[in-house]
């Protein structure tokens, strides 16, 4: 027997085995890119609508192999079988959620998909929640304009959105988050700073806070090739003294 005829018979086998599979899709996971590829194994052929802790294994419909899968000790082997095989799935997976969001910069951005509202809300909680957002403005001294804030309402859409409750983080965590989300931005100012600007003009502006506490900001303005106008503020800093001509010098 040649060659090619072994090959060809290790192919019909391969197939054989295949069709007697009964593969069935794979529905609400938490890490869809992972599963975009594979299908849950079935224990037997009979017809009926099968779950994901019935499974006896998992297979990968693009290089026809089958993965080990335990519903009950959370397998692994599907993500490492990804990434070893098909980090090119992956990326194409990320590229195309990164085009379907909008905006630069948003705090949608941050999160693996879009928002979008199932159902509006009764006039009832409506009310209820006007009176608890105009509670919260007074007792922690938020303006009045805190309600047009754009940020807010994408914070509000995604928890409504989400299944399940979700907790505020600590002042901690929240802290370690701002840190984190500072220095991602100084990056990207100071590449774009490297890559676009070539002329630019400065800004001081000085304030006090609602403790009476005085700073000072400097802020550059520019624009790029395109025409399109960039202003970042570089730093804030504490002042002493009275906001007099000869202090900012």
């Amino acid at each position: 027997m040649s060659s090619n005829d072994e090959g060809n018979e290790g192919k019909n086998v391969e197939d054989t085995v295949l069709s007697q599979r009964t593969l069935f899709e794979v529905t609400g996971v938490k890490n869809p890119e992972m599963w975009q590829c594979i299908s849950y194994v079935a224990p037997s052929n009979e017809k009926k609508i099968w779950k994901a802790k019935d499974a006896i294994a998992t297979f990968c419909k693009v290089c026809q192999q089958e993965i080990p899968y335990n519903a009950q000790k959370n397998s692994k082997a599907v993500s490492r079988h990804m990434k070893k095989f098909h980090q090119d799935l992956l990326d194409k997976f990320v590229e195309k959620q990164t085009k379907k969001r909008k905006g630069d910069g948003k705090l949608h951005d941050f999160f693996a998909r879009e928002v979008k509202r199932v159902k509006t809300a009764t006039i009832a909680h409506q009310e209820h929640f006007t009176k608890l957002v105009a509670k919260w403005t007074a007792c922690c001294l938020r303006p009045f304009s805190i309600c047009e804030d754009k940020e807010l309402q994408d914070i509000i859409d995604f928890a409504t959105d989400v299944r399940g409750s979700l907790k505020l983080q600590s002042r901690n965590t929240n802290k370690n988050h701002i840190d984190k989300l500072a220095l991602d931005i100084q990056t990207k100012m100071k590449t774009v700073l490297a890559e676009k600007c070539q002329f630019y003009s400065s800004t001081c502006d000085l304030w006090s806070s609602r403790t009476m506490n005085p700073f000072m900001a400097l802020t550059i303005h520019f624009l790029c090739d395109d025409f399109f106008r960039y202003n970042y503020t570089l730093a804030v800093k504490p002042t002493i003294g009275k906001h007099t001509g000869q202090m900012i010098q």
